[in-house]
C-alpha cells in the first residue's frame, strides 16, 4: 500500500510549495538550533547501536566549532526558511532562509571561508554568487541573516523570528507548520491535476493481480486519493513534528490535520473523534513484555537475547500509535530508545543488500 500514499505525498510537496501567505509567515520549517541538532543526531546514533558513527559527528562539531569554523552563527537559536506571498510574474520560489547570527561581520567572513564572497550592500542588501551560478540575496535584521533568491522580498521590514515562529516550531526539533486555506486557487488546481495524473496510474493493473486483489487495491487507492482532494480543497492548517525526547527515552513524530469550519471534511474528522477516552485507532505494545512471554527455555538463548538487548527498562520499550479526529486529525508516534536499539540489532551490517 506504500505506493498509494504517493497521492499524498505528491500534493503535499505541492501545497508546501505555493502556500501563499498574505505577508505572514504562514509556512514555517524550522529547526529548534544548530547544538540542538547535533547533539540529538549524536543520541539517535548512539541508542541506534552507532557509537562509533555518533563520536565522529561530535569529534568533527567540535572541530568546526572550537575551529571557528562556524563562527558568526549562533548555534543556540533557531533557523530555518518560511514562505511568503509570490506575486504575479515571479518565476522565483517565494522562499525565505533565516539564520541567527552572533555579528553580520563574522558570518560575513564565515561566507568568505566557504568561497562565498559577498558584494557591498545596496540598501542594505548583499549580493551573494554561489558556486552553482546562483545569485542569493542577504540582509541582516532582527540578529540574523536572510536569504532569498528573489531580492523584493527583502526590500520591506523583515519578521523576527522571536516573534512570528509558532510554539511548535520553538518546542520540537524539527518543525513544519503550514496553511493549506491560503493557497491560491491555481495552486489547489496544480495539486488535483497532480492526484488525478498519480491515480490514473495506478489504475493500471499489475501482471500477477487477481481480480480480488486488483478491486482491493483500487479500493483503497480510490479512498485515500478521495481524502487527499478534500484535504487539498477544504483543509485549514497542517502541522508536522518531531522531537527527541532523552528524559524518556523516546523519539517522536505527531502529525495534526485541521479543515475550514463547515467543510465536508471538518465534518469528517469531527465524526472520527476519540469515543470517551480511548482514540478511534490506538496501539501500543511493550517490547519487553512481548520478549518475557515469548522467552526460549534453554538457558544458554536466554543469555544470548539477554546480552544482545541488554534487557529491556519498562517504560521504555514501547512503541505507540495513535490516530484521532474531533477539532483535528491527529496522528502520534513514539518509539523508545531501546526498541530502536533493538530494530538496529536486527538490522545486517550491510543493510540486507
Amino acid at each position: 500500500m506504500v505506493r498509494e500514499w504517493r497521492h499524498g505525498i505528491v500534493a503535499l510537496v505541492l501545497i508546501l510549495a505555493a502556500c501563499a501567505p498574505a505577508q505572514a509567515q504562514v509556512t514555517v520549517l524550522s529547526v529548534r538550533s544548530v547544538d540542538d541538532l547535533m547533539s540529538d543526531t549524536q543520541y539517535v546514533l548512539s541508542i541506534a547501536g552507532q557509537e562509533d558513527r555518533a563520536k565522529q559527528l561530535q569529534g568533527l562539531f567540535g572541530a568546526l566549532t572550537d575551529g571557528k569554523r562556524l563562527q558568526g552563527i549562533d548555534t543556540k537559536k533557531p533557523f530555518g526558511v518560511y514562505l511568503v506571498e509570490s506575486k504575479e510574474g515571479n518565476d522565483q520560489p517565494p522562499v525565505v532562509i533565516f539564520i541567527p547570527v552572533t555579528k553580520p561581520e563574522e558570518f560575513l567572513e564565515l561566507l568568505k571561508q566557504v568561497g562565498v564572497e559577498p558584494s557591498k550592500p545596496e540598501k542594505g542588501i548583499y549580493s551573494l554568487d554561489t558556486p552553482l551560478g546562483q545569485t542569493i540575496y542577504l540582509k541582516f535584521e532582527n540578529g540574523h541573516a536572510y536569504g532569498a533568491m528573489n531580492e523584493d522580498l527583502l526590500a520591506s521590514k523583515l519578521p523576527n523570528p522571536t516573534d512570528f515562529l509558532p510554539a511548535v516550531n520553538r518546542k520540537n526539533l524539527l518543525a513544519l507548520t503550514a496553511r493549506i486555506d491560503k493557497l491560491p486557487a491555481d495552486a489547489k488546481k496544480q495539486a488535483i491535476v497532480s492526484l488525478e495524473e498519480q491515480l490514473a496510474q495506478d489504475k493500471e493493473r499489475k501482471e500477477d493481480e487477481t481480480d480480488e486483489q486488483y478491486k482491493l487495491r483500487m479500493a483503497v487507492t480510490q479512498a485515500i486519493h478521495d481524502v487527499m482532494v478534500m484535504f487539498v480543497e477544504e483543509g485549514q492548517d497542517l502541522t508536522l513534528s518531531f522531537n527527541v525526547n532523552r528524559d524518556g527515552g523516546s523519539l517522536s513524530l505527531d502529525l495534526r490535520a485541521s479543515a475550514v469550519p463547515g467543510s465536508k471534511l471538518a465534518a469528517r474528522i469531527k465524526e472520527f473523534g476519540p469515543a470517551g477516552v480511548t482514540a478511534p485507532v490506538h496501539f501500543e505494545v511493550s517490547v519487553g513484555k512481548v520478549l518475557t512471554m515469548f522467552a526460549p527455555n534453554n538457558a544458554e538463548s536466554q543469555a544470548e537475547l539477554k546480552k544482545l538487548f541488554g534487557g529491556m527498562e519498562a517504560g521504555k520499550d514501547k512503541v505507540k500509535l495513535t490516530l484521532a479526529g474531533g477539532e483535528a486529525a491527529e496522528l502520534k508516534l513514539e518509539v523508545s530508545s531501546q526498541v530502536i536499539r533493538l530494530g538496529a540489532a536486527l538490522i545486517p551490517e550491510d543493510g540486507g543488500n
